[in-house]
């Protein structure tokens, strides 16, 4: 697998973004400039690794890690940080597509901690491009509470017949 970017919307952003005054480095992402360039950098990627090179295990690309779980940036004016990632994940995909490669590698997401309900997200809003779904959970105390955290997990996404893996 590749991590297709760690930090939204920090690593959907290019050098020509607006930077945020006071934190230097920070940028604030334009959806409309950095959502492609993003999206041909990871196709470019994909065709680098796995068509020039011939990588054989590269088959998932996990976009981003617990993207809907903190903000890690700027997010644009009027984005929600679900709205953001959604965003980011359909350009990708589209990209690939695009690019003749989106049958080379699977989506998988949201790599989330809060099971079920950003789960639940994902797949109402990017089931059509979402291949895996993916969670995990910290802290907590017994077996039973373990049992019941992966169980509503696997509850939440059963009906979208996707596999649901323990992404930590």
């Amino acid at each position: 697998a590749i991590q297709a970017g760690w930090w939204s919307p920090a690593n959907t952003c290019t050098i020509g973004s607006p930077r945020k005054p006071g934190t230097p480095g920070a940028c604030v992402p334009v959806p409309a400039v950095d959502l492609p360039i993003y999206s041909r950098w990871m196709s470019e990627s994909v065709h680098e690794l796995v068509e020039k090179r011939g990588f054989t295990n590269i088959k998932i690309l996990v976009v981003f890690t617990e993207p809907l779980d903190y903000d890690s940036g700027t997010f644009p004016k009027g984005t929600t940080r679900r709205g953001y990632y959604a965003s980011a994940v359909r350009a990708l995909h589209e990209q690939l597509k695009a690019d003749g490669r989106r049958s080379l590698v699977q989506l998988q997401g949201p790599k989330s901690h809060l099971l079920p309900s950003d789960l639940v997200f994902a797949e109402q809003e990017l089931g059509d491009v979402l291949d895996i779904h993916s969670g995990h959970t910290y802290g907590l105390k017994t077996y039973m509470d373990w049992a019941t955290a992966y169980s509503g997990a696997i509850k939440a996404v059963k009906s979208s017949g996707k596999p649901f893996i323990v992404d930590e």
